[in-house]
């Protein structure tokens, strides 16, 4: 799995996530920002913006959070994580 959806319900709410794994009815994902820090939480930086449209850095939180299929919306499309990145976001564990 390799997909961008906003979030539609809880602490990522209106946001972008990247989801990498379905478990049965769950999506495995991280929330990706524009800022360093979330909730005290430094954020790991992206080595490129997902979104092609926008220059501005864009982080991912460094956990790792799991959500039922229902709870994100509408597909960011063009929308790619850089292969290193998803390579250590591959390596999180699920909180």
């Amino acid at each position: 799995m390799d997909v961008f959806k906003k979030k539609k319900t809880g602490f990522s709410k209106n946001h972008p996530t990247y989801i990498y794994k379905k478990i049965n009815d769950d999506y495995i994902f991280v929330g990706v920002t524009h800022s360093d820090v979330t909730n005290n939480t430094k954020n790991i930086q992206l080595s490129k913006n997902p979104d092609p449209t926008d220059n501005k850095p864009a982080y991912y939180i460094p956990e790792a959070s799991s959500d039922k299929v229902s709870s994100f919306g509408k597909k960011y499309s063009n929308w790619k994580m850089p292969e290193k990145d998803k390579k250590e976001i591959r390596k999180l564990k699920n909180k």
